[in-house]
């Protein structure tokens, strides 16, 4: 009977040890994804995250550029990013968006708006997966980078952030049948191409004339 007791006794004394056991760290982690593309297997992968979330710390969600995010090429991007208030002037060009242009790259600036907020435009030239990358002294947007899928379709699809268009704004048509190649709209003019040259041609050659 005294074995007995001093067993259960034993038992109790070692619970709040065992209960005083530091917890485990969660990992910090980030989660980068193809969610909201083509291929279910991403969906899934999410859920399965999600039914083990307790165990880690998740940072954040990065989810790449899908065709749903399709924007038209030489349509205005208007890009705004939330940042730390700096001491300088509204309007001033502190960081840069830098994208792959042939073998060079192109450098646009961006802009400080104030209270930390912080805005910059570009303008896609033609139909392309089109990475791009911020550069600046500010190292809260140093480095950012993404991807835009720009479409060979104007003026595209319609978002809720789209400024209205002007009553007397017009573009190229749409029909697939009037494409020069990748441009829309480039068989209307095609017929004129040739006249248009020679007579830009004989313009130049005004140039050679004696003016005396």
């Amino acid at each position: 009977m005294n074995k007995f007791i001093f067993i259960i006794g034993f038992c109790f004394l070692t619970l709040p040890v065992g209960a005083q056991n530091p917890v485990p760290v969660k990992p910090r982690i980030l989660i980068s994804t193809d969610i909201g593309g083509t291929d279910p297997d991403d969906n899934q992968s999410m859920v399965h995250l999600l039914m083990y979330s307790d165990l880690f710390a998740i940072e954040g969600l990065n989810s790449t550029t899908s065709p749903k995010d399709t924007v038209a090429f030489c349509s205005i991007l208007e890009f705004h990013l939330k940042g730390p208030e700096v001491d300088i002037p509204s309007d001033s060009i502190c960081f840069w968006m830098e994208v792959p242009y042939g073998k060079s790259v192109q450098r646009w600036p961006g802009f400080y708006l104030g209270n930390g907020d912080y805005a910059i435009r570009y303008i896609p030239k033609k139909a392309e997966t089109l990475r791009y990358r911020f550069t600046s002294h500010i190292s809260a947007i140093n480095e950012l980078n993404g991807s835009i899928v720009v479409d060979n379709f104007w003026p595209g699809k319609k978002h809720p952030t789209d400024y209205p268009l002007g009553n007397n704004w017009y573009t190229d048509k749409s029909d697939k049948g009037l494409y020069d190649g990748e441009i829309q709209g480039g068989t209307t003019i095609l017929k004129w191409r040739s006249d248009i040259l020679q007579d830009w041609a004989k313009r130049w050659g005004w140039l050679k004339q004696d003016k005396n």
